[in-house]
C-alpha cells in the first residue's frame, strides 16, 4: 500500500472543504407519526370512488409519500387528469374547480418526473396565466365583481410552481403582478381574508388559513425571483455550468427579466403575517368544528417550511399541528373534514398526509443539523446557507464563508490516512500553481477510476464530494454508479453532488437519508429494505436525467436507451 501523495491531498481538500448539501428533513422522530403516514397512505391507495376534479391531489399526495408511478391508484388517478385534456382542441378544461383543480393537476404531472407530460403541463400553465386578473390576483371564473380571492390565488401560484419546475418558465411580470396584489389586499394587522373587501384591507375580515395562504403565496414568489442565479445569455460559455434545456429551432430562450418588486417588500409582508399568526395560532388550532380545518394545516405546513419558521406562538408547529391531526385520524386511517366540505373526501386525508409528511421540504432546499462526522469534517458551511430565505449570489454562485485554516488542516489531518492500491497508474506531475484549481485532481480519469473504486468507503464518499465540487458534467456518470455503492453514506454523497451539478437542491424529491425518520428503536421497521428501495428510485431517476443531460461527445458512456434497442434491432 502506498500513501495518497501530499499534494494530491491538499487538491482533493479543497474540492472537499464546501462540496456538503443539504437536503429535506424528514418527518419528527415520533413512531406515531410515521404509523399514520402509512395507515393513511394505505387508506388513500383503496379510494376508488371521487370526484374527477380530486384526482390530482390524490395523485400529487401518493406520489408524495414514495408510491411509484406505476401502481394502479396513481395509473387511475392519471387517467382522470389526462382526460381533461381535449385532443382536437388542444386545450385543457377542468371539470369542477377550475384554479384548485388545474393547480393540483399539474403538481400530481409535475410529481411524476416524467418528461411525457410536458405538453399537458404547459397547457395547464397557460390555463393559469389567462385567468389571472388585472388587479393581479385569481377569482372564480363563473362569478362577476370581487377584487380576488387569497385562495385561489394560493393555488395558482402553487400551479405555477410546479410549472417552474417542471422547467417551464413564467414570466416576471405574472409574480410581480400578484406580489402587488398581496401587498394592496394584506389587512393593517398583517393577516389576509379569504376575500378582500373593495373598501380596502381595513374594511376586510382576517382569516388565519388566508394568513397562512398570503405568506405561503408570497414565500412563493421570493423563491421563484430571488433565489437564482440570473442568467446572462449573451455570454457563450457558462461559467455556472447549469444543465440548460436544448432549445428546438426557432425557439428563443426563456430570460427572465428583472422584478419590480424588492425582495424587502416580500420579507417585510410575510413578518407581519407571521406576526399576526404568533397572535392567533392556538386559537385557530382550536377550530375544528369549522369547515377547512385540514386545510389550514396543509397551508401552515407550506408557509412555515418555505418562510423558514421554526415556532410559531412559541411551539414547535409541526408537532403541534400533528398531535391534533392524529388525535382525529379515524380508525380506518382517514380524516373526514366537518361540515360541507366533507362530501369532499378524501381531501381531508391528503391535506393531513401532506402536512404529516411535509411535503413541501422535498421541494425546497431546507436547513439540517450537522451532525460529527467524525475528526476532520468542517464545522463551516455545508454549501448552502442555513436561511434559505436569505440566499445571496456572487458571481453566479452562493455565498459562503470560507473556512479558517485550523479547520482546513483537520480535513487535511484526515485525508493523510488514505492509502492507494499498488498498482496505483503513474500519476501526472500537479503543479503547485495547479493546486486551486479542481481540475488538477478531476481531469485524471486514471486516478479517479482508482480512488472510486477502492475498499475504503471513505475514500469514494470524499471523492463523490470532490466530484460534486468540480462542477462538471461530464463526470456526473461516476456519481450515477456510486448511487449503486454498498456504504450509504457514499450513496448519500454521490446524490448530494449530483443535486448541485443538475442545479436540483432537492434532486427528484428522494429524502437525502432513507432512515433517518426511522432511527427511533420504538419502530420495528427492517431498514435494509427501505434502504434498497430508496437506492433503486434514486438510481432509476438520476440514471434517466443523465441519459438525457451528458454531453454529445460521451452519448456512448452509458446504457443508452437508444443504443440499447438499435443493439437489439441487429
Amino acid at each position: 500500500m502506498q500513501n495518497l501523495p501530499a499534494r494530491i491531498l491538499f487538491a482533493i481538500g479543497l474540492l472537499v472543504s464546501s462540496c456538503i448539501f443539504s437536503a429535506p428533513v424528514q418527518a419528527a422522530d415520533d413512531p406515531r407519526i410515521e404509523q399514520a403516514i402509512q395507515k393513511g397512505m394505505a387508506a388513500l391507495r383503496k379510494q376508488e370512488q371521487y370526484y374527477d376534479w380530486l384526482a390530482g391531489l390524490i395523485v400529487y399526495t401518493l406520489l408524495s409519500g414514495g408510491d411509484e408511478v406505476d401502481s394502479a391508484p396513481v395509473q387511475a388517478g392519471l387517467q382522470k387528469i389526462l382526460k381533461k385534456f381535449d385532443q382536437s382542441t388542444s386545450l385543457y378544461s377542468p371539470v369542477g374547480h377550475e384554479i384548485y383543480e388545474a393547480t393540483t393537476d399539474i403538481m400530481a404531472l409535475e410529481a411524476t418526473h416524467d418528461e411525457m407530460y410536458r405538453p399537458q403541463m404547459e397547457l395547464i400553465t397557460e390555463y393559469i396565466i389567462s385567468t389571472q386578473q388585472s388587479y393581479g390576483g385569481w377569482f372564480y371564473l363563473t362569478r362577476n365583481g370581487g377584487i380576488g380571492d387569497t385562495s385561489i390565488t394560493q393555488y395558482a401560484i402553487l400551479g405555477l410552481w410546479a410549472a417552474e419546475r417542471a422547467g417551464i418558465p413564467v414570466q416576471t411580470s405574472v409574480y410581480d403582478d400578484a406580489a402587488t396584489w398581496h401587498f394592496r389586499t394584506q389587512l393593517p394587522d398583517g393577516s389576509f381574508s379569504y376575500h378582500p373587501s373593495p373598501a380596502g384591507p381595513a374594511a376586510s375580515t382576517p382569516q388565519g388559513t388566508m394568513a397562512l395562504a398570503g405568506a405561503g403565496s408570497l414565500g412563493i414568489i421570493r423563491t421563484i425571483l430571488f433565489s437564482t442565479a440570473p442568467k446572462e445569455p449573451e455570454k457563450k460559455n457558462n461559467p455556472l455550468q447549469m444543465l440548460e434545456r436544448v432549445q428546438e429551432t426557432g425557439q428563443t430562450k426563456f430570460v427572465r427579466a428583472p422584478s419590480k418588486i424588492s425582495r424587502g417588500t416580500l420579507d417585510q409582508a410575510v413578518t407581519q403575517a407571521r406576526t399576526w399568526m404568533d397572535r392567533n395560532f392556538i386559537e385557530y388550532c382550536s377550530r375544528e368544528t369549522h369547515g377547512n380545518w385540514y386545510y389550514f394545516f396543509y397551508s401552515l405546513e407550506r408557509a412555515a417550511t418555505l418562510n423558514g419558521w421554526d415556532t410559531v406562538a412559541g411551539q414547535d408547529w409541526y408537532q403541534y399541528g400533528a398531535n391534533l391531526l392524529l388525535a382525529k385520524q379515524s380508525a380506518n386511517g382517514i380524516w373526514v373534514e366537518n361540515g360541507p366540505y366533507a362530501s369532499y373526501h378524501p381531501s381531508a386525508t391528503c391535506f393531513s398526509l401532506l402536512y404529516l409528511m411535509r411535503a413541501t421540504r422535498k421541494l425546497t432546499p431546507t436547513p439540517k443539523t450537522v451532525n460529527d462526522l467524525g475528526a476532520g469534517t468542517l464545522a463551516g458551511g455545508r454549501g448552502l446557507p442555513d436561511d434559505l430565505t436569505k440566499v445571496e449570489f456572487e458571481g453566479g454562485r452562493v455565498k459562503s464563508d470560507e473556512p479558517s485554516m485550523a479547520e482546513f488542516s483537520q480535513l487535511l489531518s484526515k485525508l493523510a490516512t488514505i492509502d492507494l492500491p499498488e498498482n496505483l497508474p503513474d500519476q501526472p506531475v500537479v503543479r503547485p500553481e495547479e493546486l486551486n484549481d479542481p481540475e488538477s485532481i478531476v481531469k485524471n480519469e486514471p486516478l479517479l477510476k482508482q480512488l472510486i473504486a477502492h475498499p475504503d468507503a471513505e475514500v469514494r464518499e470524499l471523492l463523490a464530494k470532490a466530484i460534486g465540487k468540480s462542477d462538471k458534467l461530464e463526470l456526473a456518470g461516476y456519481l450515477v454508479n456510486l448511487l449503486q455503492d454498498s456504504d450509504l453514506k457514499v450513496v448519500m454523497a454521490a446524490r448530494s453532488s449530483l443535486c448541485w451539478i443538475a442545479r436540483r437542491p432537492n434532486g427528484f424529491g428522494h429524502p437525502e437519508d432513507p432512515i433517518a425518520e426511522y432511527q427511533n428503536p420504538e419502530l420495528a421497521i427492517q431498514l435494509a429494505p427501505k434502504i434498497e428501495e430508496w437506492k433503486k428510485q434514486l438510481y432509476r431517476d438520476w440514471k434517466a436525467w443523465y441519459i438525457a443531460q451528458r454531453p454529445y461527445d460521451l452519448r456512448d458512456d452509458f446504457e443508452d436507451p437508444i443504443q440499447q434497442r438499435l443493439q437489439r434491432s441487429k
